[in-house]
């Protein structure tokens, strides 16, 4: 259940994101209510998935997890590019979200 609700969080995250990105280039206030709404509902299912895990290791997943989802949509919807530095720290994310789940 526990990696289903980070999993969960992961996407609401990187889809607000997405739409509050989206925002800032088109001003339309649908865009911004829904990213907000998505924030929200991140948080609410963060709390939620404290049942299962620890703060801790529930937050240090989750951040893991949005860094490099979000990393894989800016360079493939926004076109933003990567250094070389850029992608060995996501490889270190990926390693240190590998051992840290259980």
């Amino acid at each position: 259940m526990f990696v289903l609700l980070i999993t969960i969080i992961g996407l609401l995250y990187v889809g607000s994101s997405i739409l509050l990105r989206s925002w800032v280039a088109n001003s339309k206030p649908a865009l911004l209510a829904a990213g907000i709404v998505g924030f929200a509902l991140t948080g609410l299912t963060f709390a939620y998935s404290m049942r299962y895990q620890g703060l801790a290791i529930a937050n240090i997943l989750w951040i893991g997890l949005v860094a490099v989802l979000l990393t894989v949509v800016a360079r493939w919807i926004f076109q933003e590019g990567l250094t070389s530095r850029q992608l060995a720290g996501i490889a270190v994310i990926i390693c240190g979200v590998i051992l840290l789940n259980k």
